[in-house]
């Protein structure tokens, strides 16, 4: 049966160049952690790359996706903050260039999903040339997507929370909706690559030596106000 593909990208090496390897930190993506586990929960076939942790340049995953061929590849833009999402971005965009100059990328679709994509969904395939795009959560999206695309993709329409484009026009779907978080299962660590995670070097500048291994703690999702300053609700829609 295919699988789906849920991916972060090398984002790095453009942002922070040769500090990239040393100084930048490698933390635990817990929403593609999450996503996974949920595709996993409901019988779907899923794998995780996490780049950092794979070691994976953008030429890596590409060839990893062209070898593999999933059903389709859901690129993660977010990171341990919300902004994050904004700054991974700049990767995804060069990921996409290289991605679809490659003569077998119309086998594999790409799919993007993120706070900033949510906010600037039409900008964000423009910039990109994704295929897909999520508004929203996921969880519902990515279930509904592998379903329809399973079977020939031809009900785009009935998959909620779904961006993409029909003859050239930008279409978005009606929203799917939030889901009750305490449905959502436990990270599943054994996907993920937790040797691998290193701290912040403005969290250890007394101790460099020692940035591993590292953790992130979330408390809660997204914010009970409604701030127009700030970006953390950007993926908790309503209907």
């Amino acid at each position: 049966m295919s699988k789906v593909l849920v991916a972060t990208v090398d984002c790095k090496s453009k942002l922070y160049a040769a500090t990239a390897n040393k100084f930048a930190a490698v933390a635990p993506n817990i929403p593609a952690a999450l996503l996974t586990g949920y595709l996993d929960n409901k019988g779907i076939p899923v794998e995780l790359v996490d780049s950092d942790t794979a070691g994976f340049t953008m030429k890596d995953l590409i060839d990893y996706i062209i070898d593999i061929k999933p059903l389709y590849v859901c690129l993660i833009a977010s990171g341990s903050n919300p902004s994050a999402s904004t700054m991974t971005m700049v990767g995804i965009i060069d990921f996409c260039k290289k991605y679809y100059e490659h003569p077998e990328s119309s086998q594999v679709p790409i799919v993007i999903w993120g706070g900033h994509p949510t906010a600037l969904p039409e900008r964000s395939m423009r910039e990109t040339g994704a295929d897909y795009l999520v508004k929203g959560e996921g969880y519902i999206t990515l279930e509904e997507l592998y379903h329809c695309l399973l079977s020939g993709g031809k009900d785009l329409n009935k998959v909620r929370g779904l961006c993409y484009r029909d003859g050239g026009q930008f279409i978005a779907n009606d929203s799917a909706g939030l889901i009750d978080v305490t449905s959502l299962p436990m990270v599943n660590w054994n996907k993920m690559n937790p040797s691998k995670y290193r701290a912040h070097n403005w969290h250890c500048f007394g101790d460099m030596d020692n940035r591993e291994p590292y953790a992130i703690i979330w408390t809660s999702f997204g914010c009970p106000h409604p701030c127009n300053f700030c970006c953390i609700n950007n993926v908790f829609e309503k209907r």
